[in-house]
């Protein structure tokens, strides 16, 4: 791997240092690159047959996907609402993690410190986390509630982050760059999975406009995160 020796990883790293990201002099083996392009290509067709032989077919009725003023309306007044303003935060903030992940960690710590050709295995880790910490969190709702579970996930995020503020990523602690991964995942994974079921059980009334709120505030945070990079 080749690393320029005035480069700053972590939380200190400059985008503006287009140089500083770190490239393994082997990249990816043909062999593996075909092998798992292969596999995704094989899963996916198994997904389609899988919902073509064993799921019934709904029987409804198509209507018209037309541009509803008023429900545009009604999701700016739902934005008003007080339960809406008391976690629309969080909402935001949901969509800043993922850009913080996707723009942010995999480019300054991942890239910078151990080369771009390793994104790609932490990621799986952080796709993990985010795929066993959802549902573990739905069956944990059951006996404990979703404001433990909620609080919980804001927990482990302060960590996380504190973690990442002090972090010097070193290469030669790979262990680190799986850890923090995953525990990013696991953040996102239980708001993904909680928040909307909140929503749901706060707006039953109002879901279709609690929920356009919810999406409007989640990809504001993402965009927010690209444009002040």
């Amino acid at each position: 791997m080749t690393l320029n020796s005035t480069c700053f990883c972590g939380a200190e790293f400059c985008n503006l240092q287009s140089d500083c990201l770190g490239v393994s002099s082997g990249g990816t083996d043909e062999d593996l690159r075909y092998l798992l392009t292969g596999v995704s290509v094989i899963l996916a067709a198994i997904g389609a047959l899988l919902v073509l032989l064993f799921l019934d077919p709904l029987q409804t009725v198509k209507e018209p996907v037309k541009f509803s003023l008023k429900i545009l309306l009604a999701t700016l007044n739902n934005c008003r609402k007080t339960e809406q303003l008391a976690i629309i935060a969080i909402s935001f903030y949901v969509g800043m993690i993922q850009g913080f992940y996707t723009a942010d960690f995999t480019k300054s710590f991942i890239g910078c410190a151990w080369g771009s050709s390793n994104v790609g295995i932490v990621t799986v880790f952080y796709g993990l986390a985010c795929a066993l910490s959802a549902p573990l969190s739905g069956f944990l709702v059951k006996y404990v509630g979703r404001i433990p579970i909620l609080l919980l996930s804001q927990i482990i995020n302060v960590g996380v982050n504190v973690f990442l503020l002090l972090w010097t990523p070193d290469p030669n602690q790979q262990y680190l760059f799986f850890l923090s991964a995953a525990m990013c995942g696991v953040v996102t994974g239980i708001l993904w999975a909680q928040l909307p079921a909140f929503y749901g059980v706060l707006f039953k009334k109002d879901e279709e406009a609690a929920f356009g709120c919810y999406y409007c505030m989640q990809f504001y945070g993402l965009v927010n995160t690209f444009c002040n990079k």
